[in-house]
């Protein structure tokens, strides 16, 4: 080979190992920026805020025996033990409950250890039982809980995860926790809420399950729009919007969980300018329509059934059998927790109310509710808490004072 064919060889090479270099470093930082935030996701979350208060609206013209309510949370806690208080599906029912106890002061010291252990089970992984596949696991983005149903990513296929998208991030801000509390993952990793809700808003859409996670960004959320992992918009109008679209009989509980996530919302919006004029009137409104409804369905014995929308119409939870106790008693305690955040002049009367009360005092008597209907006899029972209660959902260090700050 001559010198200058040489020459040549090596400027060609040369050439060729620039382009590759800069070809290299484009598409690396490409990538990166398109796939993945420059810095976690968790660190670019200014908009957290502590929690909001939501406010019980009184009912007049009756009282409920706190002394009988402290024997069906007991009860409660006998057989979450039988059924598995670490599965966490009854955890996260249970912490809900734990967050109104301190109401009920006559409790046995089991069922209050019981219920502390809810709390403290919803946020360590290694407290919750799963046949040891992992709930609470480290993202890009933050921490996630595996769920069991719903339609987020991380959707399981083993039936004892989460229930639903959110779940646990909306009842520790129903519980009134500071985004600072400690979530420990799967491998002992320690984190916090504040982990929890930006993985939520990182990867959120209209299409999601809304229920839950609507409840949690009113408890959290201090902004009314940001920009998810992958760049795109995201307003809290438009989730909310994209939830009062979502036909009734796609959500939870014979539909109910819609109709709470919205009082929830009206309840919020009412006290602390959540939301923006357009959406917070569609919410009144859908609360006033459904209210209008719920004074006709009430049934004579004044529960509600899955017909509680007061007509068979599309829009309607599809009926199952009527007067059936299980329905009658999950629809009932749903709708009288969300009642108790409205208002008296739009919700239905209290008389009403009261006879809502009754029949729950009754069906809870019988052993069947817990025995067959444990998760829905702890929203009736939360319901009957709530209605003794002249207090914000934010008074409640007797059951919960180590996770409460001062």
């Amino acid at each position: 080979m001559t010198p200058r064919h040489a020459r040549s060889l090596v400027l060609l090479l040369g050439t060729v190992l620039v382009a590759s270099l800069f070809a290299a470093l484009f598409l690396r930082t490409g990538a990166s920026s398109i796939n993945k935030p420059s810095i976690p996701y968790y660190d670019r979350i200014a908009y957290l805020t502590i929690p909001r208060r939501v406010e019980i609206q009184s009912v007049e013209g009756g009282a409920v025996n706190l002394n009988e309510i402290a024997f069906f949370i007991d009860t409660i806690g006998e057989w979450a033990r039988i059924k598995g208080s670490s599965s966490p599906a009854i955890a996260v029912h249970l912490a809900r409950l734990a967050g109104v106890l301190n109401q009920c002061p006559l409790l046995q010291d089991q069922t209050v250890v019981l219920f502390r252990e809810s709390v403290e089970a919803i946020t360590n992984d290694s407290k919750l039982s799963d046949g040891g596949f992992p709930i609470i696991i480290e993202t890009n983005n933050g921490i996630a809980y595996r769920n069991s149903s719903g339609t987020n990513h991380l959707r399981s296929r083993q039936f004892n995860g989460f229930p639903h998208r959110d779940n646990a991030a909306a009842e520790l801000g129903e519980m009134g926790l500071s985004i600072n509390t400690s979530v420990e993952t799967y491998g002992g990793l320690a984190r916090s809420l504040r982990h929890v809700l930006a993985e939520s808003v990182s990867n959120v859409h209209p299409s999601s399950e809304l229920e839950w996670t609507l409840i949690a960004y009113s408890c959290y959320l201090d902004t009314f729009s940001w920009r998810t992992a992958v760049d795109d918009v995201v307003t809290l109008d438009d989730l909310v919007i994209a939830l009062l679209q979502k036909p009734y009989e796609r959500s939870p509980c014979l539909g109910t969980h819609k109709f709470y996530t919205l009082a929830f919302l009206y309840n919020v919006d009412q006290t602390h300018g959540l939301l923006g004029d357009k959406a917070a009137g569609l919410v009144k409104e859908e609360v006033i329509r459904v209210c209008r409804r719920l004074r006709s369905s009430q049934l004579p014995n004044g529960a509600w059934d899955s017909t509680w929308l007061g007509d068979t119409s599309a829009d309607s939870a599809p009926p199952l059998s009527r007067g059936y106790a299980g329905e009658c008693l999950r629809a009932t305690g749903h709708i009288l927790e969300a009642l108790i955040l409205i208002e008296q002049s739009i919700r239905p009367n209290d008389r009403q109310l009261l006879r809502a009360t009754d029949y729950l005092m009754n069906a809870l008597r019988g052993e069947s509710s817990y025995s067959d209907f444990l998760t829905e006899s702890t929203h009736a029972v939360r319901a009957l808490v709530l209605l003794a209660s002249d207090t914000s959902l934010h008074n409640r260090k007797v059951i919960l004072n180590e996770f409460i700050p001062d």
